[in-house]
């Protein structure tokens, strides 16, 4: 159940934030790593490619910063934060 529960919470928060930065904990070097992506997938660049299956704990995202789909690992996310707020933030707007 909690495993399930927070897969759900996090592809809800994925979800309302649109584009995001997703922090997470690297598996080999226990480093903290980042991606910029989104689970909206109704864009004509993502529809180009081709489109994997999530797999099972996992959330599919696409990354814009890799230009590639990956299988989020929902226990090793640190953080999420939408994208507009964090570039807002530096831009002083």
């Amino acid at each position: 159940f909690g495993r399930r529960m927070r897969k759900e919470q996090i592809r809800g928060t994925l979800s309302s934030y649109g584009e995001s930065i997703v922090n997470f904990r690297s598996v080999k070097s226990k480093k903290l790593k980042y991606v910029v992506c989104t689970t909206d997938f109704d864009n004509p660049h993502i529809l180009s490619k081709n489109v994997p299956i999530e797999q099972a704990n996992r959330i599919l995202v696409f990354c814009w910063d890799s230009d590639s789909f990956k299988q989020l690992n929902t226990h090793l996310v640190t953080s999420i934060e939408p994208l507009n707020r964090v570039l807002k933030g530096k831009h002083g707007r």
